[in-house]
């Protein structure tokens, strides 16, 4: 069981680590690009994507720690732990040692006898914060995909918007001067 318990942790660990690595990592590259397209004509949604796409990442990463903050929580709980032997009356037992007698057995039906020294695992604290430990850790990756997922789109929507500009112009209506200066 030791064994189980030492490879969950692991594994526990390792995807905190990716969480970390992959939210980080994500932050960082959006902004090494954010100075490139923030000043930039035209760029204006990719650069709101990255932004909020950032933001996004950052809370990824906050639900990363969270998550092994609780995972630290619980662990302790699970360990394996050397129970307690309880006590009992042993008195009658230490008196008669080679003697047996059926009256004293009858007494001591009630109470639990002295049990040898044994692994018990306990249960977690609460399986609410193995829940929130969980809900945590998938909402990080959410974050992860939700934040690559709204950029890669606000980029689509930039080149869409250089695509339309470049295939026709976008005609002015009739009184609006800022019309006039975009479609020249």
């Amino acid at each position: 069981m030791r064994e189980g318990t030492t490879e969950k942790s692991r594994v526990e660990k390792e995807t905190v680590r990716a969480l970390l690595v992959a939210n980080g990592a994500g932050a960082v590259a959006m902004l090494a690009l954010l100075p490139a397209v923030l000043d930039r004509i035209g760029y204006q949604p990719l650069a709101r994507g990255l932004l909020f796409g950032l933001l996004v990442m950052m809370l990824g990463v906050v639900l990363a720690i969270a998550h092994n903050h609780l995972r630290g929580r619980i662990a302790p709980a699970i360990e394996p732990q050397p129970a307690r032997p309880q006590q009992s009356n042993m008195s009658s037992q230490q008196h008669n040692p080679g003697q047996h007698n059926p009256g004293s057995q009858q007494h001591n039906l009630g109470q639990q006898g002295m049990r040898p020294p044994a692994v018990v695992e306990t249960k977690a604290p609460t399986s609410r914060l193995n829940l929130a430990s969980t809900v945590c850790m998938w909402l990080s990756v959410v974050a992860f995909l939700g934040a690559g997922t709204f950029v890669a789109m606000s980029g689509l929507q930039t080149l869409d918007g250089f695509q339309n500009r470049g295939a026709s112009q976008p005609t002015a209506t009739v009184g609006d001067p800022k019309a006039k200066g975009k479609s020249k």
